[in-house]
């Protein structure tokens, strides 16, 4: 028997369009959990797939299917690249829920040290991230805050050295508290999870999902935290829409948006690499999501400083401010029920979160 305690992990990929890659996800997860010994079971929320995705998991794995180990679940309502996520967490039967996209890979003891963590102290947990075929070793350890920029933050580069066992030899870092992390894979109690009610069910199609989940957290009381002896390697850049590679060489390589998606003309053969999801948003969708997190989480006055940012951004526009301005008013006759349950529940104000600043005590880790 194990000398740590093994819960029931209930592992919910969002996807859409990824099949096979999905199946490098799946055989990770388990890996990993049967290494440990943590009994589990995966599932896949398929959101407007094309490619038969749904179809393909339940017929491979049967028996799977059988023995409750997997569950697929078709959700076509509308595309939602995180709200998906509630979807599941809603027939998960295990004490955890871990969170994530259908292309990822886990190092070895990344869900291990994240769940003895949060059986240590609850809350919210992140892992460091890496990019599939980066070989510049650099991982991101959640986000410094840049809430007045644009309610979202940069990417940290680097452990605090107040985590280290020995800082001078950067060795052996501890679970340190963020104020909030990428998305691409996280983990919660099921339990509170469901009674946080999750991610804001207005959410359009992509964005303003991370602060929105972590700050809550925050402000309901809780802490997020990052085990940053962890790795879970995601591929990055999966909503862009792939195209063969030009014969122009000064042509190749160029990065650039059309209809508030990421293109990217890629060299021969790197068409094998890459795949789309399918997904497609516009700036409008974007911004709505954002203000809405703002809204929801820090209330009027911090929409207002999302309003106010990107009307500042398209001055001049016309037709574009009538638009945002609708937009704003969507934002509030759609947010204000989520709005009311979150100051209904919150312990602090977000303002009141931005002044104390809890992730900066390394006293007690």
């Amino acid at each position: 028997m194990p000398d740590y305690q093994t819960p029931k992990v209930s592992v919910v990929l969002g996807v859409r369009n990824e099949y096979p890659v999905i199946l490098g996800t799946m055989m990770s997860v388990v890996e990993e959990l049967e290494f440990w010994g943590y009994p589990w079971e995966i599932i896949v929320v398929d959101n407007l797939s094309t490619d038969n995705t749904a179809d393909i998991l339940e017929d491979k794995f049967r028996r799977w299917v059988r023995h409750g180990l997997l569950k697929v679940i078709r959700w076509n309502d509308r595309p939602a690249n995180v709200t998906v996520r509630n979807v599941g967490a809603r027939k998960a039967t295990g004490d955890v829920v871990f969170l994530g996209d259908g292309h990822l890979s886990i190092k070895i003891g990344t869900f291990h040290g994240m769940i003895q963590g949060w059986l240590k102290r609850g809350g919210l947990w992140h892992s460091a991230i890496h990019i599939w075929g980066d070989t510049s070793n650099i991982r991101c350890y959640g986000y410094d805050l840049k809430l007045e920029e644009r309610f979202w933050g940069n990417l940290s580069r680097g452990i605090p050295d107040e985590v280290f066992e020995d800082p001078k030899k950067k060795t052996n870092p501890r679970p340190y508290r963020v104020p909030m992390a990428s998305h691409c894979c996280l983990m919660a109690g099921r339990e509170e999870y469901l009674d946080f009610r999750g991610y804001c069910e207005n959410f359009r199609c992509y964005g303003g999902g991370e602060p929105y989940l972590d700050l809550l957290w925050w402000i309901f009381g809780k802490e997020v935290w990052l085990y940053p002896q962890g790795l879970i390697r995601h591929a990055f850049g999966v909503n862009a829409r792939w195209e063969t590679a030009p014969k122009d060489k000064k042509t190749r390589n160029k990065v650039h948006r059309r209809d508030g998606v990421q293109t990217q003309d890629l060299k021969e053969g790197d068409e094998y690499l890459r795949y789309s999801r399918g997904y497609n948003w516009t700036n409008e969708q974007f911004h709505y999501n954002f203000m809405l997190s703002a809204y929801c989480i820090g209330g009027y006055a911090w929409l207002r400083k999302r309003y106010e940012a990107y009307w500042e951004m398209r001055k001049g526009n016309s037709r574009y401010l009538e638009d945002l301005k609708q937009l704003r008013r969507e934002v509030l006759h759609e947010g204000a029920e989520t709005r009311a349950f979150i100051e209904s529940r919150q312990v602090m104000t977000l303002d009141d979160l931005l002044e104390k600043k809890p992730w900066e005590n390394f006293a007690d880790l």
